[in-house]
């Protein structure tokens, strides 16, 4: 019974400290300068990750783009509509994925449709705070595949991640990802 209260200690220092850590790490973030892979993969759920997902596209960053976790309302008119893209890049290059519902369906539906295609490597677009958990769960069901974040900061004016000091996302969303980070490492630690 003695030992609970500095159990309880030694937890929260460490979550404070593990926290701090995965902050500075988002913090740390930056958007490669001349991103190239052989794939392009968008995980829905953020503003402007498809946008950005899009121009990385039009800009010859890969041959082609997954955007994984589209709504089973969203047709490819509303699509190229919110990101003024040219319809013909939608025929020819980008393909959706209805059936994620979460970092994990992303991540399954990831590994299938960069194996489908022959993938060595993928762009990762998604917001700088999801990141570390979406490429954690990617990691975990493709193995061997090089994957290049593309951190984005739906605040910035060019999405880019930014510096810290320009970022504006709350600390309940970080505190929320970070602990979903926690669980997602020791569900793969567990098996």
């Amino acid at each position: 019974m003695r030992l609970a209260p500095l159990a309880l200690v030694i937890a929260f220092v460490w979550a404070g400290i593990a926290f701090s850590q995965f902050v500075g790490t988002i913090d740390e973030m930056r958007a490669p300068q001349s991103p190239r892979a052989d794939g392009i993969v968008v995980v829905t759920g953020g503003s402007a990750r498809i946008e950005v997902a899009m121009e990385l596209l039009s800009a010859g960053a890969a041959e082609r783009l997954l955007i994984s976790g589209v709504h089973e309302d969203t047709d490819v008119s509303m699509l190229i509509e919110r990101t003024s893209s040219d319809p013909d890049l939608f025929d020819c290059c980008v393909e959706l994925d209805r059936a994620a519902l979460d970092t994990v369906g992303n991540a399954r539906e990831t590994a299938a449709w960069a194996r489908d295609n022959g993938f060595g490597s993928l762009l990762v677009v998604t917001s700088a705070y999801h990141m570390p958990r979406t490429l954690r769960e990617i990691e975990a069901v493709l193995p061997g595949t090089q994957l290049v974040a593309f951190p984005i900061d739906p605040q910035a004016p060019d999405h880019h991640a930014g510096s810290a000091d320009e970022r504006t996302w709350p600390l309940s969303l970080m505190a929320r990802e970070f602990v979903k980070l926690q669980l997602t490492n020791l569900r793969h630690l567990l098996g």
